[in-house]
């Protein structure tokens, strides 16, 4: 869903990582770039820990911050977090199941 939305809207993909360690950051930056390198597009990352909520919500309300995207179901960050974001974001939201 972000690759096509990148490319419909042209405008810089954000990539916030919400992990248990640096070594699973590493990972899913890996596996994220080689999905977006076979599309043609690059992305910067942050990264941030599960329980960080405060981090997450810095980087979201941040002006470089056009769209963001949620699992549906919030279960990889838990209802309550997903609830804060959404609460708090100042961007349009995408839910995907």
């Amino acid at each position: 869903a972000a690759i096509r939305l990148r490319r419909e809207q042209e405008v810089a993909l954000i990539a916030l990582l919400v992990v248990d360690s640096q070594e699973v950051a590493g990972q899913l930056k890996a596996e994220v770039d080689d999905q977006l390198k076979a599309a043609g597009l690059m992305a910067s990352f942050r990264v941030c820990r599960r329980n960080d909520v405060p981090a997450m919500l810095n980087t979201i309300q941040s002006p470089a911050c056009r769209m963001l995207i949620l699992p549906g179901d919030g279960s990889e960050l838990g209802q309550e977090t997903v609830l804060s974001l959404l609460e708090e974001a100042h961007c349009p939201v995408l839910l995907v199941r």
